[in-house]
């Protein structure tokens, strides 16, 4: 009997509480909610105390994730405040340093450093794609005619300069070269793009296209020579 009238109140107490477990539910999401509204100005608090036991940058992904959100702005945004001065490039490559560590001067292949490589993916932006994408991108704008307007006019000179004067030791007076199979310079050389006119006759602007679709058969010919090694 005694027990039976020590569980009679708490039967009571859960009739008199209708709701009960509504108000947890709402009581616990209130947890992850900012205390304040949207804030305009910087300020020290830290409106989300449900993430303050984790570091900053896991903290902002968490609560990305749990209000399905951006928790930083995308690439691009960050990208066009390097031509404003907002975010230097000396910042960019201290942090770079400082998370590469050792590994910064590693080489990739034979192209460059893992310090300039993860540069210059932060500063411009990894395009991608389908193959039909692709291809209407390079039949449609001027991908493989003309340097990006970000590239360094030294840097384009010295490009344009040096495969010339390659290709002029290599073909000079000759209308074609005579290689075959997946030459990179024949596949260039066998589109359209380049008519049927010497090489010594070229202007500086058909170089440039030159030397542009040149360098993207390599990139096409190194790619599929890594995808043969993955198979094996």
């Amino acid at each position: 009997m005694q027990s039976t009238l020590v569980d009679e109140p708490a039967e009571s107490e859960q009739n008199l509480a209708p709701g009960h477990d509504l108000r947890e539910a709402i009581d616990h999401a209130a947890h992850f909610l900012p205390s304040q509204g949207p804030i305009t100005v910087f300020v020290h608090h830290n409106t989300l105390h449900a993430f303050a036991h984790l570091g900053f940058d896991e903290g902002v992904r968490a609560g990305g994730r749990l209000f399905g959100c951006h928790a930083y702005l995308p690439e691009d945004d960050y990208r066009k405040e390097l031509p404003c001065g907002r975010i230097r490039l000396q910042d960019l490559e201290a942090v770079l340093i400082d998370d590469l560590g050792d590994e910064a001067d590693r080489l990739v292949a034979s192209f460059g450093t893992r310090y300039v490589l993860r540069l210059a993916m932060v500063q411009f932006p990894l395009r991608s794609g389908l193959s039909d994408e692709l291809r209407w991108v390079i039949a449609e704008t001027d991908a493989l005619r003309r340097f990006r307007a970000e590239v360094e006019p030294s840097v384009r000179k010295q490009m344009i300069s040096e495969t010339r004067r390659w290709m002029m030791c290599q073909y000079g007076g000759a209308d074609r070269p005579r290689n075959e199979g997946a030459d990179p310079v024949q596949q260039v050389l066998s589109s359209e793009r380049f008519g049927v006119e010497s090489i010594d006759s070229w202007s500086d602007r058909t170089w440039e296209a030159f030397v542009l679709n040149f360098l993207w058969r390599i990139c096409g010919n190194g790619v599929r020579l890594v995808e043969a090694g993955a198979e094996v």
